[in-house]
């Protein structure tokens, strides 16, 4: 799994944001509470991995300058 950068805000570290069914919609920052919704993420399905869905959010997460 891809190492997510700080929050460009804060500099704080950021996990996965995660909605009611437990399926990776973004990421939060666990200092300021900045939230990052990937809304083009494709949901994984019952035959796809959840890490697909992870590494897409981590690769536009980190795509950033900062």
């Amino acid at each position: 799994m891809t190492d997510l950068k700080a929050c460009p805000f804060c500099g704080g570290a950021v996990k996965y944001n995660y909605d009611i069914e437990l399926v990776p919609i973004g990421v939060v920052c666990h200092r300021c509470k900045m939230v990052a919704r990937f809304m083009r993420v494709k949901r994984p399905g019952p035959r796809e991995p959840m890490e697909e869905a992870m590494e897409t959010i981590a690769r536009q997460w980190n795509r950033r300058s900062r």
